[in-house]
């Protein structure tokens, strides 16, 4: 058994072309649509064949079933469906995840593992104390900006990486910074 997401599915020949959309994928996305191919292969696979697409039907709502038992959120088991979207797609197979029946299940999931949003809106007053508070954290409101970027990002997901690369000139400066794809530049 060959290893990767491809299992028994591609022959040893045509796998170097599957690793060209690889490249079109962050590494991240792809470990994690990978894991999900293997997670929906070990809780279906062994009870239902995956040859078609009635087969596969079935074994997507195992597959679901098994979610549900885990407690997963809605908006986990909307990113898992678009990584077998993706691997359906791929081995150029229907692509059942649309399926009206599958979005039903998906829209009730959501609605019933819905969490109240915990983040508190910025107000007048918080705001306020912020302005307040700059002239003791840096010399100017830029500089408070640029912490609170690199805080909000740092805090976005675990293993975020950033660079950031500062530049100073007589009229001013500015900073970068690089994230996976990309980067934000602003004048200080």
């Amino acid at each position: 058994i060959m290893e990767g997401p491809f299992g028994p599915l591609m022959e040893p020949r045509f796998r170097c072309l599957l690793e060209l959309p690889r490249t079109l994928l962050l590494p991240r996305t792809w470990a994690s649509y990978c894991w999900v191919w293997h997670e929906w292969i070990q809780v279906s696979g062994s009870e239902f064949s995956i040859s078609s697409s009635n087969d596969r039907c079935m074994a997507l709502f195992a597959y679901l079933v098994h979610l549900l038992q885990r407690g997963v959120s809605g908006s986990t088991v909307s990113s898992t469906m678009s990584a077998l979207s993706f691997w359906f797609q791929l081995f150029g197979w229907k692509d059942i995840t649309k399926a009206f029946p599958v979005q039903q299940v998906l829209r009730g999931w959501k609605r019933v593992t819905h969490f109240p949003d915990s983040r508190r809106p910025i107000s007048l007053q918080i705001l306020s104390g912020i302005l307040s508070l700059l002239p003791s954290v840096c010399s100017s409101f830029s500089g408070g900006l640029f912490v609170g970027i690199l805080w909000c990002l740092s805090h976005w997901r675990t293993g975020f990486q950033i660079h950031v690369v500062v530049g100073w000139h007589p009229d001013g400066g500015c900073f970068f910074l690089g994230a996976l794809r990309g980067g934000f530049v602003a004048d200080i």
